[in-house]
């Protein structure tokens, strides 16, 4: 969604929760439907501005911001979501309900409440960039991930991580984490 004149009478400029989400449900075809290259703003006013409806479809090289509520919901799905930019959304940046088999890697997720949400399920977290949001870099809400999240950067955040001891990393997991306001 970008500035533009549809109806003859100026540019016009969004603003957070203008829409609702792009919702992709069960049934579709990842091969045919996916996310890459786009750049979605101004949604979310329920859910997130994407919403992936147990639909595992692929998110990638885009950028989600300005969102109302969450920037990428993703419930019950095994997606792969890589190379966004997920920024300046009022709640998480990515949230993740039961998507067990999901792959989130090489993401910038950014200045949002919280960087990535996880709710249930166990997704792969691997090579991100999780920056100054205000609440928790990485969240774990219901302590189900096992999977130790490798190769993350997470700082300036007001806390970096919250999860599982059986998916705490260790030393030789390539993360960096330092600079948040509670490491």
């Amino acid at each position: 969604m970008c500035a533009g004149d549809t109806n003859g009478d100026g540019a016009s400029i969004g603003a957070v929760g203008d829409w609702y989400f792009l919702q992709f449900n069960s049934g579709v075809n990842p091969a045919v439907s996916k996310l890459d290259h786009v750049d979605v703003r101004y949604g979310g006013r329920a859910t997130g501005s994407v919403y992936l409806a147990s639909a595992s479809i692929p998110v990638t090289n885009s950028r989600i911001r300005y969102s109302q509520t969450h920037g990428l919901y993703s419930g019950t799905t095994s997606a792969l979501i890589s190379g966004n930019t997920v920024e300046d959304n009022a709640r998480a940046g990515l949230y993740m309900y039961n998507s067990s088999g999901a792959q989130i890697d090489n993401n910038t997720v950014q200045r949002n409440a919280n960087g990535i949400y996880v709710d249930y399920g166990n997704p792969a977290i691997h090579d991100n960039d999780l920056l100054d949001n205000s609440n928790y870099g990485l969240y774990d809400h219901r302590q189900q991930l096992s999977q130790v999240p490798t190769g993350n950067t997470v700082t300036g955040n007001g806390r970096a991580i919250r999860l599982t001891f059986a998916a705490l990393p260790g030393i030789d997991d390539g993360n960096t984490i330092s600079g948040n306001t509670r490491n």
